[in-house]
């Protein structure tokens, strides 16, 4: 096949009816003024998916410092990729780049990229990309469809295969191995057996990428929906083993406790679907956890917040959160632990129900409670409210508080007798 395909607006299902009018504006403006402007990447993929778009990304050949003047409410951010941000009114956000090509191989030969702001042509541009998949662009001017790359053969195939060699695109930015396991769980494509051969043989040069990179992108793959789906990916090319080796060591040597923790993120995927925002910490302990919960049952005695603390550092050797995450992480299966406990009938504390991370704590307390088949089968509770009436009236009984007349009583009986 010859390329660029083009594909006409009377043979695509990409309509301006179903574009962001806040992108609609970026793209109007840019072209107004004589720049070439372009949907590209992700939203024009989920259009030919027939799925609503989360992001709308523009590109364009003008230089992010006429994106500036032109743009108000533009903001320029990323030192390696240079982007502008257009905030708008209503807090939302379009991200503005230039078109970009691959830069000449530095004199010592490395293919890591660690700058990325050699500007080139719309070809250029596509052939740089990821995934074949996100190398489709569509046209304001002509309102159809650019491939470069042979990205809608691929969705018609449902293949995640890499732009060119996969042994090469790896290695000049590792983090695409992590891009190409999301894409394949979300969609439900097959990985191209060269793409995964490359995956699996090249999984260590992970640890290249910078670790802030690394975080941000399981972050991602956390909230997106399909986080069991990513990371039994994880498990089978390597990833896993690379980046969590602890975590990879816990999945491979237990049986019942990796169950609960694949059924933890199954329960994090159907709140994510059901669109509920989760923080971090909350992310993170749903991951860890089940490792967590497993090491305080086998040492229960001592100091608790020590061994998760312990236990932590021990998961996240290469990736690490901040130390305020680490500490509601902590703070939060503190509390899981002594629920879980208040689930078996032993009364909690009064004084949990005051700590400022309890809301969290109770939902992750339905998630592995759920995870361990501890409370009937269902669908997640919809808020605290329900959760609440769910374990907390039926379940978790307080600790019966002393009365103050009786303790009035003895102090004045002990005073008399002295």
């Amino acid at each position: 096949m010859n390329y660029p395909l083009i594909v006409s607006r009377s043979h695509h299902p990409v309509s301006r009816k179903n574009i962001h009018s806040n992108a609609l504006k970026v793209l109007y403006r840019l072209h107004r003024l004589g720049f070439k402007s372009y949907l590209v990447g992700g939203c024009v993929r989920d259009f030919l998916l027939g799925k609503t778009p989360k992001d709308f990304d523009v590109a364009t050949n003008a230089t992010p410092g006429q994106i500036r003047r032109v743009f108000n409410n533009c903001v320029l951010v990323g030192r390696r990729f240079r982007v502008a941000l257009i905030r708008f009114r209503d807090n939302h956000i379009v991200e503005v780049s230039t078109l970009r090509r691959n830069p000449d191989l530095p004199p010592d030969g490395t293919l890591l990229l660690k700058r990325d702001n050699t500007y080139g042509t719309e070809e250029e541009d596509a052939l740089r990309r990821d995934l074949t998949i996100n190398g489709l662009f569509y046209d304001i001017a002509t309102f159809s469809i650019i491939d470069y790359v042979g990205g809608i053969k691929d969705l018609q195939n449902r293949i995640i295969q890499t732009i060119g060699d996969p042994n090469i695109r790896f290695r000049e930015d590792p983090v695409r191995m992590i891009r190409a396991c999301r894409h394949a769980a979300r969609t439900g494509f097959v990985i191209h057996p060269n793409t995964r051969d490359a995956l699996e043989r090249l999984s260590k040069e992970i640890l290249l990428a910078s670790p802030n990179r690394i975080l941000e992108e399981m972050l991602q793959d956390l909230r997106g929906g399909y986080s069991r789906s990513t990371f039994n990916l994880w498990m089978d090319t390597g990833l896993m083993k690379t980046i969590f080796p602890g975590m990879d060591r816990f999945i491979r040597s237990t049986g019942h406790a990796a169950s609960v923790f694949w059924r933890a993120l199954e329960l994090l995927d159907e709140l994510r679907q059901r669109q509920v925002e989760l923080p971090v910490s909350v992310l993170l302990s749903t991951l860890s956890g089940p490792v967590i919960l497993d090491a305080m049952e086998q040492e229960s005695s001592g100091d608790t917040g020590q061994l998760i603390k312990r236990v932590l550092e021990d998961l996240f050797t290469w990736v690490r959160p901040t130390r305020s995450d680490f500490g509601k992480i902590n703070q939060m299966m503190v509390m899981v632990r002594r629920m879980m406990r208040s689930l078996q009938r032993e009364p909690m504390p009064n004084k949990f129900k005051k700590r400022q991370e309890i809301d969290h704590a109770l939902l992750l307390c339905e998630i592995f409670a759920r995870s361990r088949n501890m409370i009937p089968e269902g669908d997640m509770c919809v808020d605290n409210t329900q959760r609440w009436k769910l374990l907390g009236e039926k379940f978790l009984r307080p600790v019966r508080k002393k009365s103050r007349r009786r303790a009035l009583y003895r102090r004045r009986r002990g005073r008399n007798l002295s």
